[in-house]
C-alpha cells in the first residue's frame, strides 16, 4: 500500500469536485467550499511553501483553532514532503516553544493577529524557525496567509512527484500528562491504513456530514474526522466556538458526530437536571420511557409497552435528540472513557455513541464498537489488520499494526521502550478482552497506585462516575501509601448555590460556603452514590472541596483534557493531606 494523504485528496477533489467539503458560518449563514475549490486552494499553498523555503523532510507547524486554511496548509505540507506539527491555542507559550524547538519547525502558521504578535516574540529564540504567517492578518501584510497563497497562484512551483507512504506525515505531539510532550511520528501510511479500516468498519458514505469541534490537533480529531471525512467525500462544518456546540448542532443538523465524552456527559447533566425540575408525570413518563428502552434492547416488549415507549419518545427523548440536530446516524466517542452511565443513558434516548479505543503513538484508532458489533461499556473489537494482546503478567495492551507509530521524534530511547522488536506497541493502558472478542479498558499503568493495606487502585474510572454529578466539575481520587483514598474536587459553585438556596443555607462567601460541614457531607454522599460499584477499599472517605476547575488554562488538564495528577498532586497537596490528619 503506498498510498498518501495527497493523493487521497486528489481522488476524492476528482470524484466530487462540485460536492461540499468546508463550511462555515459567516452572516448568519453557512456557506460551503467544494471539494474542487479547496483542491485548488492547495495546489496554490503547496507552490507557495516552496517559495517560503520548504523542501522534503521539513516541518511545518500550525496553531490555531479547526478551519480550512488549517486543513489546507495540512495537505499543501504533505504535497512537497514536509511534516505537519499541529499545536493546540490552549498550551501556551513555554509548551509552543518546546514542540516548536523539539520539532526544529521551519514554518509556522497561527491563526489571529493575537497569536502572531506572541510567536514573533517567542519565534526570535528558535534557531530553526524561519517565517511566521497568520491566516486572518490584512492581506497586504508580508506575512499574510492571503499573500503566500496569491504568490503561489502567480509563480507555480514543481512539486516532488513520488512521495512514499512510509515518509511522515505528522507528528502528533502526545498530551504529557506528566513532563513534556514528545512527538509521535505518524507516516502517511499509519494515518491512510487507519482510516480505511476505521471506514470499513463504519457504513458511512459521501452524503454524511460532520459539525467539526475536536481539535484537529488531536489525533481523533486529525485523523478519523479531517482525513476520514475527506476520503468518503463528506462534508465537515466547522464549529465557531465550544460555546456555540448545541445551537450549532441544530443550525447544521450533522448526520456523525466527532467527540470526547464531555459534550455526552454535558448532555446527560442537563436532562437530569432538567428533568428533576419537570412535574411529577412526566418524571415518571421519563424513567418508565428508559426502563422500556432496556426491555426493547431484551426483545422483550408487549404491545403495550410498544406504546408507552412510542408515548416517552414523541413526547420526551425526541426533543433531547432534537439538540443534537435531530439527524444524527452515528455518534462517536474517543479521547477518554465514556462512563458506562451515561452510554446506557444516550443509547435509552434513542441514540448510539459507538465508543472506540485509540492512542496517538497507533495512529490512532485500535477498536471500535460499530453495527453488528456493538456491547454497551466496551470499547468494541480491534479494527481490521489491528491485533491486541494482553501481557499476562501487567495486563497491559499490546497492539499490532500498520498503523502504529514510526517511532518518536529524536528520541530513539523512548521508542525502543515504547515500540518492542516484535513490532508490538506497548499501551501503557490497562485491560481484558471477553470471549467474544470485545475489548474493556480498565485503567492506566502508570495512574495505578498501592494503597499501605498493598491494594490497588485504578483512579480513572472513580474520577469519570464522581463528575457525573451535577454539583462535581472534576475530580482527583488520591490515597497512595494510605490506608484509604481521599478526594479532591472542583464543585460546580453554580448548582452547588442553589442547592444552599433551596436549604436556606447562605454564607458570607465562597470559601464559607465550602468550609461548611453539611455541604461537605452533601459533596461526600453525591461521590459516594456515585462510586456505590466500587471495590470497597477504593471507596473514598473524605473530600476536600475547591472553587477552582481544571483547565488547560492553569496547566491541569492537558489540552485533550487528560488530567495531569502530578501537578494537581503538587499544587493541592497539602489539602489532601489535611484530610488524613482532622
Amino acid at each position: 500500500m503506498n498510498e498518501t494523504l495527497s493523493k487521497v485528496l486528489e481522488r476524492s477533489a476528482r470524484r466530487h469536485a462540485q460536492a461540499p467539503l468546508f463550511g462555515r458560518r459567516r452572516e448568519g449563514r453557512w456557506a460551503f467550499t467544494t471539494y474542487g475549490a479547496f483542491a485548488d486552494e492547495v495546489r496554490a499553498l503547496s507552490s507557495g511553501l516552496v517559495h517560503a523555503g520548504v523542501s522534503p523532510g521539513d516541518r511545518v507547524a500550525i496553531l490555531s483553532n479547526n478551519r480550512q486554511e488549517w486543513a489546507a496548509v495540512c495537505y499543501a505540507s504533505y504535497a512537497v514532503g514536509a511534516a505537519v506539527v499541529p499545536m493546540y491555542p490552549a498550551l501556551g507559550p513555554k509548551q509552543w516553544a518546546h514542540i516548536l524547538a523539539d520539532s526544529g519547525a521551519k514554518v509556522l502558521f497561527c491563526a489571529s493577529q493575537p497569536l502572531y504578535d506572541r510567536v514573533q516574540r517567542m519565534g526570535k529564540q528558535i534557531d530553526t524557525l524561519h517565517q511566521i504567517y497568520a491566516f486572518d492578518l490584512p492581506a497586504d501584510h508580508p506575512d499574510a496567509y492571503a499573500g503566500l497563497l496569491r504568490r503561489g497562484r502567480q509563480e507555480p512551483q514543481g512539486l516532488p512527484e513520488a512521495l512514499s507512504a512510509e515518509e511522515v506525515a505528522t507528528l502528533l505531539y502526545t498530551s504529557g500528562t506528566s513532563g513534556n510532550p514528545k512527538g509521535a511520528m505518524i507516516t502517511h501510511h499509519n494515518m491512510c491504513a487507519n482510516v480505511a479500516s476505521l471506514l470499513a468498519a463504519m457504513p458511512l458514505s459521501g452524503r454524511d456530514r460532520t459539525l467539526s469541534f475536536l481539535p484537529w490537533a488531536h489525533a481523533f480529531g486529525h485523523t478519523c474526522e479531517l482525513h476520514g471525512m475527506i476520503r468518503l467525500g463528506g462534508s465537515i462544518a466547522l464549529s465557531s466556538s465550544v460555546d456555540r456546540i448545541m445551537s450549532e448542532l441544530n443550525q447544521v443538523r450533522p448526520t456523525v458526530l466527532v467527540s470526547v465524552p464531555r459534550l455526552f456527559n454535558r448532555l446527560y447533566e442537563r436532562v437530569q437536571r432538567e428533568i428533576a425540575g419537570r412535574p411529577r408525570m412526566i418524571r415518571t413518563l421519563f424513567q418508565q420511557g428508559l426502563v422500556l428502552r432496556r426491555k426493547e434492547r431484551e426483545k422483550r416488549l408487549n404491545m403495550a409497552d410498544r406504546m408507552a415507549l412510542e408515548a416517552a419518545d414523541r413526547m420526551i427523548f425526541t426533543p433531547i435528540r432534537a439538540r443534537l440536530g435531530g439527524n444524527l446516524r452515528y455518534a462517536f466517542s474517543g479521547g477518554a472513557a465514556l462512563s458506562q452511565e451515561v452510554a446506557t443513558f444516550i443509547a435509552d434516548i434513542g441514540l448510539t455513541v459507538y465508543e472506540g479505543y485509540g492512542l496517538t503513538e497507533a495512529g490512532p484508532v485500535v477498536s471500535a464498537n460499530r453495527p453488528g458489533a456493538f456491547r454497551l461499556g466496551s470499547v468494541g473489537k480491534p479494527l481490521g489488520g489491528v491485533r491486541v494482546q494482553i501481557d499476562p503478567e501487567t495486563r497491559e495492551l499490546v497492539v499490532y499494526g500498520a498503523s502504529v507509530m514510526k517511532g518518536y521524534f529524536r528520541r530513539p530511547e523512548e521508542t525502543r521502550a515504547a515500540i518492542h522488536e516484535d513490532g508490538g506497541l506497548h499501551t501503557g493502558d490497562l485491560g481484558r478482552i471477553d470471549d467474544d472478542g470485545f475489548l474493556f479498558i480498565t485503567g492506566r499503568r502508570d495512574e495505578q497506585y498501592k494503597l499501605n493495606t498493598g491494594l490497588d487502585v485504578l483512579p480513572a474510572p472513580l474520577e469519570e462516575r464522581i463528575a457525573l454529578s451535577p454539583y462535581i466539575r472534576h475530580a482527583m481520587v488520591f490515597g497512595e501509601g494510605h490506608d484509604h483514598n481521599v478526594a479532591l474536587v472542583s464543585v460546580d459553585l453554580d448548582a452547588l448555590a442553589r442547592w444552599c438556596d433551596q436549604r436556606q443555607l447562605s454564607f458570607a462567601s465562597t470559601k464559607a460556603m465550602l468550609e461548611s460541614e453539611r455541604v461537605r457531607r452533601h459533596i461526600l454522599a453525591e461521590v459516594g452514590e456515585r462510586t456505590s460499584e466500587a471495590r470497597p477499599h477504593e471507596r473514598i472517605k473524605k473530600v476536600a472541596l475547591i472553587a477552582d476547575d481544571f483547565t488547560p488554562d492553569n496547566g491541569l488538564l492537558t489540552a485533550t483534557l487528560k488530567l495531569r495528577r502530578g501537578e494537581v498532586t503538587r499544587r493541592y497537596r497539602s489539602d489532601l493531606e489535611a484530610l488524613y490528619v482532622r
